[in-house]
């Protein structure tokens, strides 16, 4: 099956456009193969404070709640940006197993209801 990339904002804010980042980000999303639509905003501002890091991560996946996650990196070094945002898109894959684990067991339960029904 191949790989079809869904429509992706990359919002960077108080800080310089990182073409890096945004291979970065393009990078997770392929653990992603039924996403839709993906928001990642990285805020560089935080009460006046420079090198401190705000991730937000929204994803969509069709038939499915929206995903999002939020990071806050505070060491001030950039080269910890990349591991926060991997750390988001971590979460947002921790929830997407959860939720369709729970939906697994409620299909699972309903089909046995049936059965015995019957």
């Amino acid at each position: 099956m191949k790989w079809i990339q869904p429509s992706c904002q990359i919002q960077f804010r108080h800080m310089p456009r990182l073409k890096t980042m945004q291979q970065f980000v393009m990078q997770h999303l392929e653990r992603f193969a039924s996403c839709s639509r993906c928001e990642v905003v990285i805020d560089e501002s935080r009460h006046g404070q420079s090198g401190v890091y705000d991730i937000s991560v929204r994803l969509s996946i069709p038939g499915e709640r929206l995903y999002a996650a939020h990071i806050s990196e505070t060491s001030g070094s950039r080269d910890f940006l990349y591991g926060a945002v991997s750390a988001a898109f971590d979460d947002i894959k921790r929830q997407v197993i959860k939720n369709r684990a729970r939906h697994h067991r409620r299909h699972h339960h309903d089909l046995l209801i049936e059965q015995f029904a019957a």
